[in-house]
């Protein structure tokens, strides 16, 4: 058997005859994977941005500024209203506990 480029095959049937006859081969069958691979997801980069305190909140004061010395100021403004929320009460029941001590020794 003799193979030539266009997959032909030749037969002879003897050596003294000169007879041949031509058969093609078979064809391949394309192999057909089971398994089916499935492609890569990557997963897409953050944008690079600037880095921002809040970015999802809409509010936009003091408290959440990109500034320091804005920042500080809040904090100390917030602590001074702190402050006075709590001492105020403080200072009146002192007056008022007071008056009525020096009004309870002046009567007797």
């Amino acid at each position: 058997m003799v193979t030539t480029k266009k997959n032909t095959v030749k037969k002879t049937t003897s050596k003294t005859a000169k007879k041949t006859t031509t058969k093609k081969a078979p064809a391949k069958k394309p192999t057909i994977s089971k398994t089916v691979s499935k492609p890569a997801i990557k997963k897409p980069t953050p944008p690079i941005h600037p880095p921002k305190l809040h970015p999802e909140k809409k509010y936009n004061g003091w408290m959440i500024s990109n500034s320091l010395i804005k920042r500080s100021l809040a904090v100390f403004g917030h602590m001074i209203i702190g402050q006075l929320l709590i001492f105020i009460p403080l200072w009146i029941l002192l007056v008022v506990l007071s008056l009525l001590f020096i009004n309870a020794t002046s009567i007797s």
